[in-house]
């Protein structure tokens, strides 16, 4: 089941139209965006193929997804703290315990809010992050820090990973993360997966 989670992921990336990357904005655009930096990582270098998951979420054409990607894209400052596909395949067991698949059948209202809960406003390096106890995030929840660890509204964690930190964009800064970090849970599912 792991894998299914991956797998979806990235179906939906080579099914989306090519364009979607190039083309995600409206009008000229001269900055490399928090968008445009995330799929080239996740292209080349240490972390290729890393947030698969990630970007297909975030291009999925359900929900809220064209604004949360326009407000990655455009000029305002953001910090995106982006889990790696690790990440989404250990949430698989917790999807699963609530009586959903995968994650492409929970309600696109709930996955528009786990990803804002991924966004803080604002550039934060990782020293900004690793001086204060909390970080406001877009949902309107909070991430606790505490040396490096990330505690969400279950009381999960998650760790910044070392070398995958202050990764630069124009409009903001990424933080890779080992755990998909969740504002609420999700109400329960149908429960009938075979």
């Amino acid at each position: 089941m792991k894998q299914t989670i991956r797998a979806l992921a990235v179906s939906a990336l080579l099914t989306l139209p090519g364009a979607v990357f190039a083309d995600h904005h409206m009008g000229p655009k001269d900055i490399n965006s928090l968008v445009d930096k995330a799929v080239s990582l996740n292209a080349e270098g240490p972390f290729a193929g890393s947030f698969d998951t990630l970007i297909a979420l975030l291009t999925a054409p359900d929900g809220n997804r064209a604004s949360i990607l326009a407000e990655l894209d455009d000029r305002g400052q953001n910090t995106v703290f982006a889990p790696t596909d690790e990440a989404f395949e250990a949430l698989t067991e917790t999807v699963l315990t609530l009586g959903y698949c995968s994650l492409a059948d929970l309600d696109p209202a709930v996955v528009d809010s786990v990803l804002l809960y991924h966004v803080a406003h604002g550039r934060l390096y990782a020293a900004d992050v690793l001086a204060t106890e909390r970080v406001r995030m877009l949902s309107g929840g909070f991430l606790l820090q505490d040396a490096a660890v990330l505690t969400d509204n279950l009381n999960r964690t998650a760790n910044l990973i070392p070398g995958a930190l202050d990764i630069e964009a124009d409009n903001g800064v990424i933080h890779a993360i080992d755990t998909v970090v969740l504002p609420v849970l999700p109400d329960p599912g149908p429960g009938s997966c075979l």
